[in-house]
């Protein structure tokens, strides 16, 4: 299931990362049954800047079923390009 969580989220969040560095706190919360509807959403927890220019991104996924109800919730640390003359916690998007 997080394969299918982590691929709805790509094309929003992962789109411009040059790398996954890793996985973290994940968090099988419930079940999922043939024929739910997953629903996933990415908020950004922590930006920072990695030696050579690079932004480090930490983002936290939380997936759902139909009901609303939690099934799963992991954070990834990405790399993605940053803007010139962006501060250090101003990753591009």
């Amino acid at each position: 299931m997080i394969g299918i969580v982590i691929g709805m989220t790509q094309a929003d969040i992962g789109g411009r990362a040059t790398a996954t560095l890793s996985y973290s706190e994940i968090r099988h919360a419930g079940p999922v049954f043939h024929g739910d509807t997953l629903y996933a959403e990415s908020v950004i927890v922590d930006a920072g800047e990695l030696p050579g220019g690079d932004g480090v991104v930490t983002v936290e996924t939380r997936a759902t079923n139909q009901r609303g109800e939690l099934v799963l919730a992991p954070r990834r640390k990405i790399v993605a390009p940053m803007k010139r003359g962006m501060g250090e916690t101003e990753c591009k998007r």
